[in-house]
């Protein structure tokens, strides 16, 4: 089917002729240099920047070539229908490829692989080369679109969220599909951007692959919400993976980058800021929209590679901000609130590393003075109780009277103590020495012998005043029960 292209800019100046030949002359896709191969298609003169091809057959790719001074210069295309020709042509679209390069490696990005992108199959399109950039501040393509389409354009989609994900409702659809056999990915969208300026004023010269914004304004119903992403991933199959995003940071440098608390690391994986004229709710919220719940909600790895094991050096949490709570634990939580299991490693409070590798929980005040240490504590004149350590059959407690008879007989409000389990015993000396002291429910004990029961003291004192007072004294603090004193 006859077709006709017709290219406009400024690589080829007016007055040349420039010659259209089919890309199948050449034995690979990459943009030729040199002088053409083969017999050309079609040829024209540039006039006012544009030159027009005619008698091309539509759907077929084609290099034009023209030599400028001593270099000869490609710009590829597809021919499109003669309108002529298109008994559809209403439904057409027009390609017009303005000022184009023909350094491919000028403005693309080498990527994370290491290597130029490849020509474009279908069509190609360069903006401004390295020796004339463009310098313009607009966009080399643009689409955009109004719209204001009904559910019933918009159709039955199934699954969750069903409003969401309707690919009518974008100004451009990119899609890619990897069929049986496929050894790659299947990209349906790849954004890339190097920035080589040394320009140190106001934003700085980034270099940012995509970007997006997604705005609400006034009249929006209130069950709108803006994203400048959505990115799902998703498996049909239990064999696959499926990730929302993958988000890197990839240092080539030979330089580590250290945490840096200010938040101007030069290596961030994921850097959240809040702007706009108001303070905003939160940084990263997890939340269940379809009824389904992430097992665990952060997680930390602990694979090994070149002798690191996980993918964090020194902290999987740091917080060095100014926040009212560094970690605020509100709901409900039927296993633990925090939870640290064996092995794991000490809750340390007052330093950074424990003094006492073996202890699971260690309150360290360093060389400052700390009164107290530590407090354990509830409001009002209530009753509390401690649980200093225990095992499976006994416990030692601290406790404070909320009342008469609390924890002990005989207590009232403010009365403090230690509780030990009955039919046990209660010691105190130095560790690996004879206790000083031994207590028991029903008696006590000194210097290493063993509780005895109270003793009642009864008989003749002969007449010995001090032994008398003393026996009454010893009665008086209830170590003794005592009898006559005549």
């Amino acid at each position: 089917m006859s077709a006709s292209f017709k290219l406009s800019g400024s690589t080829f100046p007016d007055g040349t002729t420039v010659k259209a030949y089919p890309a199948s002359n050449w034995p690979t896709p990459a943009q030729p240099s040199g002088a053409p191969i083969g017999t050309a298609a079609a040829e024209g003169t540039v006039s006012g920047s544009a030159v027009t091809f005619s008698g091309l057959t539509a759907g077929v790719a084609y290099w034009a070539a023209a030599k400028v001074g001593t270099t000869y210069r490609y710009v590829g295309f597809e021919a499109g229908e003669d309108v002529a020709d298109s008994a559809d042509h209403a439904t057409k679209n027009d390609i017009e490829i303005i000022n184009l390069g023909t350094d491919w490696s000028a403005g693309e990005l080498v990527s994370a692989q290491l290597a130029h992108n490849v020509a474009g199959l279908r069509m190609n399109l360069l903006h401004g080369t390295a020796a004339s950039p463009v310098t313009a501040a607009q966009p080399t393509v643009k689409v955009s679109r109004v719209e204001k389409a009904s559910r019933a354009a918009i159709g039955a989609i199934t699954g969750n969220n069903a409003a969401d994900g309707a690919a009518g409702l974008c100004a451009g659809h990119f899609s890619a599909k990897g069929v049986a056999g496929s050894e790659g990915q299947a990209i349906g969208l790849f954004g890339s951007a190097i920035n080589e300026s040394s320009y140190e004023g106001e934003d700085g010269p980034d270099a940012v692959g995509l970007y997006g914004i997604g705005r609400t304004t006034g009249g929006s119903s209130s069950l709108a919400s803006c994203y400048g992403l959505v990115a799902y991933g998703r498996r049909d199959v239990a064999t696959a993976v499926a990730n929302g995003a993958e988000i890197g940071c990839l240092n080539y440098t030979t330089t580590a980058e250290a945490y840096n608390p200010n938040g101007s690391g030069k290596a961030r994986g994921i850097w959240l800021v809040a702007g706009g004229e108001a303070d905003s709710g939160v940084g990263i919220t997890i939340n269940n929209p379809f009824g389904f719940q992430f097992d665990v909600g952060i997680g930390f790895g602990s694979t090994e590679v070149k002798g690191k094991k996980g993918g964090v050096k020194s902290a999987s949490i740091r917080d060095d901000s100014s926040s009212e709570r560094s970690i605020l634990v509100k709901g409900a939580h039927s296993k633990a609130a925090i939870a640290v299991a064996s092995g794991a490693g000490p809750i340390v409070v007052g330093t950074e590393e424990a003094a006492n590798a073996s202890a699971l929980l260690e309150v360290n005040g360093g060389a400052e003075a700390r009164d107290p240490l530590a407090v354990f504590k509830v409001t009002g004149e209530k009753s509390a109780r401690s649980q200093i350590i225990a095992n499976g059959s006994a416990n030692l407690g601290a406790f404070v009277s909320g009342g008469a008879n609390g924890f002990v007989t005989g207590s009232v409000v403010g009365d403090t103590g230690l509780l030990f389990t009955a039919g046990k015993n209660f010691f105190l000396g130095a560790a690996a020495k004879t206790a000083v002291f031994r207590a028991s429910e029903t008696g006590l004990g000194f210097y290493g012998t063993a509780p005895q029961a109270k003793a009642e003291v009864t008989g003749s004192r002969g007449g010995n005043a001090a032994l008398a007072s003393l026996l009454e004294k010893l009665a008086t603090v209830g170590l003794i029960s005592n009898g006559t004193s005549a």
